[in-house]
This record gives structure tokens, C-alpha cells and sequence, in this order.
């Protein structure tokens, strides 16, 4: 096939310009408990990563990042910032014959004047079909010695794989990170593991509700897995054109009796982040009663009436403002997160994380994230555990393994919150 779209190689870094049913995987990736953390700092300094499976035994790793937080020391006759990434493929299966081997990229100086831009790289990795692989992908300020960690969790089996396919959107030569994607907007769709003239696309518009408090018991509704709408993408020039032409998801398959696939998932305009009042009410509904929530939004001012809850809690606007920004600051980095076919703040670990805050310490390995708030092994530490769900449309949904005794700490929590007091 023809491709238009030329991957980057690694020595061609470039600089991207920049108060309101759970159970586990069948292939289980072997992965030891590597602590991690969500948060603003993350969001500042952690690199993000997406693969791109070009053939049965070989891989494409993106990795973007932002320059701001880098220690840029003299070089010559200009500051410069090294960066060294170290990419560690894990097979799930031990028996593999031809073990991929630890791959470690120097990436090209990176000049002052640059400081503050976004920088993308890739590189291509063995990476052989048939297993499931852990990838430990470090990122290390040479200057600095700082580094953090990403693992990525990938499996390199049949043609649906969601990392067969590249998105760009059309006319740019940057690919997109996310399965969130904009409304009306014209993309290209890359594949090229096999050989293919078409491709078949399901589109579901489906509203969801909200999770329970996490000593709630509940059993979600079975997904209908028969779409809204069904069409077929045709190659041109050995690439797929896809318009999204309204908000819902996008299930993109080559083979059809099997529900696994690459899906996208149109959100509005703002998301992840939080500006309309309308998307400012539907978090709010965590704080409230089904009452307070039902009047709320019988208000004639909608706005005017949260900004009341707020400072009536807080005592005064000052403080009440100071809440909000916490509050839909959390809800923003659940929906950068935490989104799957629900948006981040919907999640189990979005509804925990929006009112109890960032953990004290989280563990997570291939089908399980451990959340702890206080010291590790204190009786009076909290502990919420997520296991993941065998989800066709996304590799990011995990449900809270629900307990009674969650019940004081949740009710304790929210008085907090309503006595003007960020918990």
C-alpha cells in the first residue's frame, strides 16, 4: 500500500506549537505492582504514549512530551536539554522464542528556545504477533536525573487490534494520542498490518448512568451491541477518510464476528476540560441528593443557583470559589484519565478520584489498580481496588470492586465538601 503519511523517525523530533460485567483478560499480561499517580504534576511532566503495530513483528512507539519542566543547561554556544528513553517490552509468555530486547533512544538536543513546546518522537521496536506485552517506557531529563514511567499494556493478536490503526487528522502529519476525537472533523485512518480494501464501522449513540456510591451494590445493564448505524470505509491511496459527523462512538473493525476493534469516541468541543454550565451541573450531582439535583435543574438560572450551593457551603465566594477550581479541576483530570466509553468523570475511579482526591499511593499491574488514602498497612487507611473489565471498545474501564465499609468514609467525605471544606 501507498502511505501518505511519512512516521517519524527518531532523529526527526519534532516541536508541536502550542468560578466555572468485570473480569479479567484471558491473556494476562505478567507485570510486577509499579506505583503510579494521577494529578496535576502528571499532567505536566509525564509523557504520553501510543503504539502503532506496522507489521506481525514490528511496532511503532510514539512518545510526546512537554519541554517546559526539562533542565536546560549550557551546551557550546546555547542551553540545550538531553533526554534519554528507555523502552522495555515484557512478553506475558515466557516460552517466546526471540525475546524483544530493551531499546534505549537518545533523543536530539533540545534548544532553549523551545522550552514550553510539546515534543513528539518514535521509534520502531521488535515486537512479534501471537503474545501480550508489558512495555516499560522511561523518560530520563539527563540534565536532571529525573525520569518517570509509563507502562503500557498492549496485546498483538488478529486483525482488530486496536493499536493496527493510526488516526490523523487530515492534512497533518502528527498522529493522534487519544480516542477522544472533535465533532465535524475530517480524519485519516491508517492500517497497515494486512493488506485491506475495507473496513466496517458501527456507530452507537448511547447514554450511560451515573456509578453509585462505592458501598452500592449494583449490576449494570448488559451492553446491546447492535449499532445506531452501520457503515463501510473504502481505502484511497491505501488509507481510510472517516468523517465524525455526530457525538457518539465509532467502533472500527475488519473482521465482523468478533467484537473486538479500534473505537472513537466524539465528545464536545471542550473536553476534557470543564467551561459550560451544563457540563459543570452533571459532576455536581455527586454532592447533592436526588432532590436537591432535581431542583437544581428545574432553576430558572442554573448557574446562578450552583454558584449558591457553593457559597453557601464555603460561607463566603472567596473560599467557594477556591472549592470549584478544586473541584472541576478534579473532574477534568478524571475526564484525562479515566474516560472509556464513558467520560473520565462518570468512571468508578472518576467518581472516587473527583471526591476523595489524589491517592496516597496507587498500584497497578495488568488487571488491577489499588488506590490508598493515608499510610500503607494503617487500619485506618482506605483501599479501593479497580479491576479491569473485558471491554471490546476501550482498554481503559475498570469497576470498583464495591464494599460496605466504604460507607462512613463516603458520607464523611461528602459533608466535608458541603461544610465548605475540600476533602
Amino acid at each position: 500500500m501507498v502511505r501518505t503519511h511519512r512516521l517519524l523517525g527518531i532523529l526527526g523530533i519534532v516541536l508541536i506549537g502550542s468560578l466555572f460485567h468485570a473480569c479479567s483478560s484471558t491473556n494476562e499480561v505478567s507485570s510486577e505492582e509499579v506505583p503510579t499517580s494521577y494529578g496535576e504534576a502528571k499532567l505536566k511532566i509525564q509523557p504520553e504514549v501510543k503504539l502503532f503495530h506496522k507489521s506481525s513483528d514490528s511496532t511503532t512507539v510514539f512518545i510526546k512530551f512537554d519541554t517546559e519542566n526539562m533542565l536546560y543547561v549550557r551546551s557550546d554556544e546555547e542551553y540545550e536539554a538531553s533526554v534519554i528513553v528507555e523502552i522495555e517490552p515484557i512478553p506475558g509468555k515466557a516460552e517466546t522464542t526471540l525475546r524483544p530486547q530493551k531499546k534505549t533512544v537518545s533523543v536530539p538536543p533540545i534548544p532553549k528556545q523551545k522550552k514550553g513546546e510539546t515534543a513528539l518522537i518514535s521509534t520502531t521496536i521488535y515486537l512479534p504477533e501471537g503474545n501480550n506485552y508489558s512495555l516499560s517506557v522511561t523518560m530520563r531529563d539527563e540534565s536532571s536525573n529525573k525520569s518517570s514511567e509509563e507502562l503500557i499494556l498492549t496485546e498483538k493478536y488478529g486483525p482488530n487490534n486496536r493499536e493496527n490503526f493510526l488516526l490523523f487528522e487530515k492534512g497533518l502529519s502528527t498522529p493522534i494520542f487519544t480516542d477522544r476525537i472533535k465533532n465535524k472533523t475530517n480524519y485519516i485512518l491508517d492500517y497497515e498490518i494486512l493488506d485491506t480494501e475495507v473496513i466496517y464501522v458501527n456507530y452507537y449513540n448511547r447514554s450511560f448512568p451515573l456509578p453509585p456510591p462505592p458501598f452500592a451494590y449494583y449490576d449494570p445493564k448488559p451492553f446491546d451491541y447492535n449499532p445506531d448505524d452501520q457503515f463501510v470505509l473504502t481505502a484511497d491511496s491505501g488509507q481510510f477518510n472517516f468523517i465524525s459527523d455526530q457525538e457518539g462512538f465509532y467502533h472500527f473493525r475488519l473482521d465482523t464476528t468478533v467484537k473486538e476493534g479500534f473505537t472513537l469516541f466524539v465528545s464536545s468541543e471542550e473536553f476534557p476540560e470543564v467551561q459550560k454550565v451544563q457540563n459543570m451541573v452533571e459532576p455536581f450531582r455527586y454532592l447533592v441528593s436526588g432532590k436537591e439535583y432535581k431542583s437544581l435543574l428545574e432553576a430558572p438560572a442554573l448557574k446562578v443557583e450552583m454558584e449558591k450551593y457553593w457559597v453557601d457551603w464555603a460561607g463566603d465566594r472567596n473560599r467557594a470559589r477556591k472549592n470549584i477550581k478544586t473541584y472541576y479541576g478534579r473532574v477534568e483530570i478524571a475526564n484525562k484519565f479515566f474516560s472509556s466509553h464513558l467520560e473520565g468523570w462518570m468512571s468508578d475511579r472518576g467518581l472516587v478520584y473527583i471526591i476523595y482526591g489524589e491517592p496516597n499511593k496507587i498500584y497497578k499491574t495488568g488487571q488491577l489498580e489499588t488506590w490508598i488514602y493515608g499510610e500503607e498497612r494503617n487500619p485506618l487507611s482506605i483501599t479501593f481496588r479497580f479491576i479491569k473489565v473485558d471491554n471490546p471498545f476501550t482498554e481503559n474501564d475498570y469497576r470498583l470492586s464495591r464494599e460496605d465499609y466504604y460507607k462512613p468514609s463516603w458520607y464523611r467525605s461528602i459533608e466535608s465538601w458541603r461544610n465548605g471544606q475540600v476533602y
